[in-house]
């Protein structure tokens, strides 16, 4: 089974509904699951097991305080497949970026499609297992 975990904040506004949009779209088949608050990342993040399933998290942080607050989630998110959308081109949102080991980075945008490009590769690849 195939699935993505969307941390999108309530507070996301207009980019959040931007990528659930764009992931909706191009996947409307594979299971999603919408996390809105921080409480709910971490619940599903100790519920979710990874053994032979591929679980996919989607981590926007549509503003350097949501980039800071995910930091707490390093544990948890160690050894999980992420794409990280990134508030800003700032070095130091970069760096606080890849302290949570994503296999893509990207910026905000208006139409999510490196994102969907890569869950389209990542799912490719895990296909072919």
């Amino acid at each position: 089974m195939i699935s993505f975990v969307l941390y999108i904040h309530l507070d996301s506004g207009k980019d959040g509904q931007l990528l659930a949009q764009a992931v909706q779209k191009r996947f409307p088949n594979v299971f999603r699951q919408v996390c809105r608050d921080l409480p709910g990342l971490a619940k599903t993040l100790k519920t979710l097991v990874h053994y032979t399933d591929l679980h996919v998290y989607v981590l926007l942080a549509e503003t350097p305080e949501r980039l800071e607050q995910l930091q707490e989630f390093i544990d948890d998110l160690e050894d999980k497949k992420i794409l990280l959308v990134l508030p800003d081109n700032q070095r130091s949102s970069y760096a606080t970026g890849l302290r949570l080991r994503p296999r893509f980075i990207t910026q905000r945008s208006k139409a999510y499609e490196d994102i969907c490009d890569v869950l389209e590769k990542m799912i490719e690849n895990h296909s072919r297992k």
